[in-house]
């Protein structure tokens, strides 16, 4: 890998043909756009105990929003504290944001997901289509 006449990275095989992914197109629009500013339609503080019914309530209520022009319901977001998951949330609509506050371990001023879901997801997304899965692909972590 190195800068190319044009000032991009350019990726190169060595001599056994392993080469290093670009993964410089992903992202929203493709790494090309900023990410929009979705407006915070609901804001919830954590509660004692499992979260999971309170945020999927949340989220349910955001995604009976009309979207606007662009395709957003709003944001809902979580307010600082430590929010425990005990079964897996879902995002039912499309154009629902998930935020939480800051980006820290403090409860005071972060949100903290502790989640005890074990072997599901913590999150499922809407899609318009089911993932395709490959036999022999799949390596449990």
């Amino acid at each position: 890998m190195f800068f190319g006449t044009d000032g991009k990275l350019t990726y190169v095989s060595d001599k056994e043909q392993n080469r290093i992914p670009d993964y410089s197109y992903a992202g929203y629009g493709y790494g090309d756009v900023e990410l929009p500013k979705v407006p915070e339609v609901l804001s919830i503080q954590p509660i004692s105990g499992d979260n999971t019914q309170h945020i999927q309530q949340a989220l349910d209520k955001v995604g009976n929003l009309n979207a606007d022009a662009n395709g957003f319901r709003g944001a809902l977001v979580l307010k600082p504290g430590i929010y425990e998951l005990r079964s897996t949330l879902q995002v039912n609509q499309s154009g629902v944001l998930l935020r939480g506050s800051g980006d820290g371990n403090d409860p005071s001023k972060d949100t903290i997901l502790v989640a005890n879901v074990v072997e599901k997801p913590i999150v499922k997304l809407p899609s318009s289509e089911e993932g395709r899965k490959t036999n022999g692909t799949l390596e449990k972590l």
